[in-house]
């Protein structure tokens, strides 16, 4: 769930609950969408420096929006650089083709050639 999160954040910064949205909406065949499954990844990557969250105020609601630091990028880039392991149907590693793009262009192709054999 963490690359996962790294790899929104990625793209753009998201509450917690943008997140889980996101997850149900386009992911959900991959990892769970739960609220406790994404606060508790987010509260891991935010005490390992991954990511870090800006409070904020809508209205009456306070809002906590999270941001990927430098240390998040190269574990994310790290991460995605690694071979896939997609043995199972629900398979967090299967989002690895969600990033690719992500990706540099040879990590892509090798990527991609590892998950055909």
């Amino acid at each position: 769930m963490e690359y996962l999160i790294l790899g929104l954040l990625l793209l753009s910064p998201m509450t917690g609950y943008e997140l889980q949205q996101f997850i149900r909406q386009n992911l959900s065949l991959i990892c769970s969408h739960s609220a406790g499954s994404v606060q508790t990844a987010l509260a891991k990557l935010e005490r390992e420096g991954a990511v870090l969250p800006r409070a904020s105020t809508e209205g009456r609601r306070r809002k906590k929006t999270f941001f990927i630091t430098e240390q998040g990028r190269t574990t994310f880039s790290r991460w995605i650089a690694q071979p896939m392991q997609a043995s199972r149907v629900k398979n967090m590693e299967l989002s690895k083709l969600f990033f690719l793009g992500l990706a540099r262009p040879d990590e892509r192709v090798a990527a991609i050639k590892d998950y055909i054999n």
